[in-house]
């Protein structure tokens, strides 16, 4: 029994600390530090994302600052800076583009939304690419 009481005036205290903190919206019951807020949105259009390509067929991994499109909350083309640009939802002869779709966030420690994604490349040769997507 004392533990329920003293697990419910732990909940209570770090409500009441984190209802100071930050927007009630953004409160979870759980008091992680990250929480999700799904009904966030990012406004259409280009933005510098941090971006970590990863490729364990050949054993690469290495992050970058690029722009990436959004379009209805989901990177739809990550301009790869070498003038080309991989995208999703047209026919490509060489590779197919999934995922993209936006996760929001909001950091207590810093006060700070944030999105982030990952996108799946696979190559008509069964290489498989991936990217996580920060945007900054």
């Amino acid at each position: 029994m004392k533990g329920i009481l003293i697990s419910i005036a732990f909940f209570t205290a770090a409500s009441v600390i984190l209802n100071e903190a930050c927007p009630e919206e953004y409160i979870s019951e759980d008091l992680e530090l990250l929480v999700d807020k799904p009904d966030s949105f990012i406004v259409d259009g280009w933005y510098t994302a941090k971006v970590t390509y990863s490729n364990h067929k050949k054993i690469t991994r290495t992050t970058s600052k690029l722009k990436v499109q959004i379009q209805d909350n989901k990177v739809i083309k990550i301009e790869l800076g070498n003038g080309k640009i991989l995208q999703a939802g047209e026919a490509q002869s060489d590779y197919f583009f999934s995922g993209g779709l936006l996760n929001f966030e909001y950091d207590l420690r810093i006060k700070e939304k944030k999105a982030r994604t990952s996108v799946k490349i696979k190559g008509v040769n069964g290489n498989l690419s991936f990217y996580e997507i920060a945007i900054i």
